[in-house]
């Protein structure tokens, strides 16, 4: 489906947000990816199960980027510009300024009760969207980096997660966790073999979230699944 809309403010998204047509585009989505690597694993599975109503959010228009097909993603992915205060400070390193938290309030009320959010902590528009609440009560799946991906995140990142048991609406693949036990198994995996598992994680955890077949596109997990969560 061709996408009906092209946001390029906060405030354009405001007046949509009146419209009940966009309220039901917005309810219908089933999975929204937060932050690049989120979009990454997205586009991959909507190429899998094209039937899947699917969006993002980010703080630009990623609607260029190529889907499986080689069409430009803005022609069936939903951009949600909740994020417009962005300050870049080095490679794939921002600075999240302040949220319009009536507008994320009204958005995340739109949204169905069965989405899946998904993202890496390693974003800092993911960790932004952690402090507030509403959002903490979706369906989860997110990703815990390894220890060297993120230094300027790691502070919020552990206090998201330390001294405390993750909600069950909530799933945080553990990279740290799977990176150990492979040398637990006398593996040294070299970072593209970390990836590889790790990739095949999150397509395991969406195909059981939101009950899809298998495919044998996707690569089968090494480690159980359960054991690699935090």
């Amino acid at each position: 489906m061709e996408k009906l809309f092209n946001f390029t403010s906060a405030q354009l998204l405001k007046e949509w947000l009146k419209a009940p047509y966009y309220q039901e585009v917005l309810a219908r989505i089933e999975v929204i990816a937060v932050g690049l690597e989120g979009l990454e694993v997205l586009i991959n599975l909507k190429g899998v199960y094209p039937h899947l109503e699917v969006g993002y959010i980010h703080y630009e228009d990623m609607g260029y980027l190529p889907d499986w097909n080689g069409k430009n993603i803005s022609h069936n992915f939903t951009y949600i510009p909740l994020i417009t205060d962005v300050l870049i400070i080095g490679n794939n390193i921002c600075r999240v300024g302040p949220v319009d938290t009536s507008l994320l309030y009204e958005v995340l009320n739109c949204f169905s009760k069965d989405v899946v959010i998904i993202g890496s902590m390693c974003d800092a528009i993911l960790m932004k969207m952690l402090e507030f609440y509403a959002f903490s009560q979706k369906r989860l799946l997110l990703r815990r980096p390894l220890y060297f991906e993120t230094s300027s995140l790691r502070d919020s990142i552990n206090k998201y997660l330390r001294f405390s048991n993750v909600p069950l609406n909530i799933k945080v693949i553990d990279t740290n966790r799977m990176n150990r036990y492979f040398r637990q198994l006398g593996e040294k995996r070299l970072m593209i073999g970390i990836h590889e598992e790790m990739m095949a994680h999150w397509y395991a955890h969406l195909i059981q979230l939101l009950d899809l077949p298998v495919s044998e596109y996707f690569d089968e997990p090494r480690l159980r699944l359960e054991a690699c969560l935090y």
